[in-house]
Parts: structure tokens; C-alpha cells; sequence
């Protein structure tokens, strides 16, 4: 195995991440419901620029701190695990954007072949080399040993702007996802609708947001289906105004009218009408035996109030909103 010592007794050592791991060590606070490290686009809200990238760029020891979100930076969200995959068991650590002072941010390298590593060992890992939009990024130690032009998932670069993509994947960047879920309506995260009044009348408009200027509710990608549950679903995010999802108010259902999506309705997962959803994500839905409009579905009932909020027919205090780096 990768290391003799238990996740606990190696999360304790820590100064750093990886840090020297001395009995003089103190731990770094770890940040479970931080937004956990991923691959996104180019265009997503989530694509970070670090403050620090022109240093980490010239092979210096760098903190990971964000330059467009001050005071936040990559943190640990757990103890390092040990996980096997393919008969190898390596040491695995999850890390992700929040709020936190710098000394408890991650701090690494980029060498000159794009491994970016903390001391101790740790690398940054994508997920089992999956180079798409939504994979976890992590750090692990890898006790075997691989040729370098093989690791494809552990090789990066420093982009222009700052920001850090996959060496063979330029199209993609270290970020996070978001997601848009339910919030009170005096929370700063509250999306406000640029066309709530058109759309409180019964047209069909884009849902472009005054909130959070620059950007629009959108339903990325081709649906998804759920066989079991004889569904058809499509997660909402931020993303460009102009690629906003167009949608109608009818009935008390906001009802897709892309090509796409037409007649999927907005829908809060398992109807959990509370702040956060429970972590579930608000996606537009179309169910196969063509209830999706269901007048008892409480969950899909929606007003537009003046304000500009889309909020919970039933549960008013509650507005969609958004949860993910600070944008707009």
C-alpha cells in the first residue's frame, strides 16, 4: 500500500497539503461543503483565474487563491483516503473553492512537464483521465510509477488569463460547477429574472437575469434519461445570456419552449422545498407518461413575483437561486 499511516493519523501531520508531516505539524481546516474542484468550459461561471498563475507558471511554489473572488482559494474538503482502483491502492484528497485565509489554502508547483504537485508527494489528478466537462480534479499519490506522456490527466498549463487547463485539453479549465436551487428571498444569491414581467404575463422569453448581469438560466447539453424512474431531465446553471433557456408561465409551470427541451417544466428534485434543495440540483423535467404537469405536483408549481424572483407557488419565501463561485 501507498502509506502505512491511517487516513486520520495523515490528516492530524498535516501542515500543508502534503506539507512535512513533522509532530510539529498542525492540520488545515478541512472545508467539506466547499465547491469542489472540476473540469468546466470556457464559457462556464465556474472557470477560476488564480491570482498567483504567473508564479505557478514560472515552476514557483504558489497559494492557490482566487484572483476574480477575493478571499476565497483551493482548500482540502476531507482527510486524505486511501482508495485502490485496478489492484493499486493510492492515497486520494478532495479539494475545492471556498472562503478561507491563504495560509489554509493549497499551496503547489507546476514543474516544466505540467505536473502540478504539493510537497510530500501529492499530484493533481483528473479523475481516471476522464477530460470532460464535470469530472473531479484531486490530488492523490500514485506509488507506481508511469511514463509521463501517459499521465495526460496530471499534466496541465497556465493560460494567458490565469487560469489552468489540461495540457491535451485546452478547451477546459480548473473550476467548479454550480447549481441553481432554492434560496430565501433576501439572500444575495436570489436570481432575479430581466424579463419577469413578460414572463409573469404569459410570454415567452429568455430567462436572461438582472441579478447576475452577463448571465442567463440555461439547460446545457441534450437531455438525460432516468429508465427507472420514466424521466427525462436537464440540470440548470449560469451560462451565456444568449444561450438561455426561453421559457413560458402556464398554469403556474414554467414550461420550456426550446427545441431541446419543449414542454419540460421547471422542477424542484423530490419536491424538498427548503433552503438547498438537500444539495439536489433544480433542472427542467418531462415524464413519459405526460404528467409533467400534474396540477398536485407542488414541487413544479411556480409564480413571478415583482420583485423578479421565480418562487415556490406553495412555499412563497423560497426563490430560485444560485449556489457556486461568486459571479456577476
Amino acid at each position: 500500500k501507498s502509506s502505512s499511516r491511517t487516513p486520520a493519523t495523515r490528516g492530524r501531520r498535516f501542515k500543508r497539503m502534503g506539507g512535512t508531516a513533522s509532530k510539529d505539524d498542525v492540520v488545515i481546516p478541512h472545508v467539506p461543503d466547499a465547491l469542489t474542484l472540476k473540469l468546466v468550459g470556457p464559457h462556464h461561471p465556474g472557470k477560476v483565474i488564480f491570482k498567483n498563475a504567473k508564479q505557478l507558471g514560472k515552476h514557483q511554489a504558489s497559494v492557490l487563491s482566487l484572483a476574480k473572488t477575493p478571499g476565497w482559494a483551493l482548500v482540502p474538503k476531507s482527510a486524505p483516503q486511501v482508495v485502490s482502483h485496478e489492484g493499486v491502492d493510492y492515497d486520494l484528497l478532495q479539494v475545492g473553492f471556498a472562503e478561507a485565509p491563504e495560509e489554509n489554502a493549497v499551496e503547489a508547483c507546476m514543474d516544466k512537464e505540467g505536473f502540478v504537485t504539493v510537497e510530500d508527494g501529492w499530484c493533481l489528478d483528473v479523475a481516471f483521465a476522464n477530460l470532460e466537462q464535470g469530472t473531479p480534479v484531486n490530488l492523490i499519490k500514485d506509488p507506481k510509477k508511469h511514463p509521463s506522456e501517459h499521465l495526460y490527466g496530471r499534466r496541465f498549463c497556465v493560460n494567458a488569463d490565469g487560469s489552468v487547463s489540461p495540457l491535451t485539453a485546452p478547451h477546459l479549465f480548473l473550476g467548479s460547477l454550480s447549481r441553481i436551487t432554492l434560496v430565501k428571498e433576501d439572500d444575495p444569491a436570489a436570481l432575479v429574472l430581466a424579463n419577469a414581467e413578460a414572463l409573469s404575463g404569459g410570454k415567452a422569453v429568455p430567462l436572461t437575469l438582472s441579478s447576475h448581469k452577463g448571465f442567463g438560466l440555461v439547460a446545457p447539453g441534450e437531455p438525460k434519461r432516468i429508465k427507472q424512474w420514466c424521466l427525462s431531465y436537464v440540470r440548470l446553471d449560469l451560462g451565456e445570456p444568449a444561450k438561455a433557456l426561453s421559457a413560458q408561465l402556464v398554469d403556474g409551470f414554467i414550461v420550456s419552449v426550446d427545441d431541446v427541451s419543449k414542454k419540460f417544466v421547471l422542477d424542484v428534485p423530490f419536491d424538498k422545498r427548503e433552503v438547498g434543495t438537500n444539495g439536489a440540483a433544480i433542472s427542467i423535467i418531462s415524464l413519459d407518461n405526460g404528467t409533467s404537469q400534474d396540477p398536485k405536483a407542488k414541487g413544479r408549481a411556480f409564480t413571478v413575483t415583482q420583485k423578479g424572483h421565480v418562487a415556490c407557488r406553495d412555499s412563497p419565501e423560497l426563490v430560485l437561486g444560485y449556489r457556486g463561485l461568486p459571479v456577476g
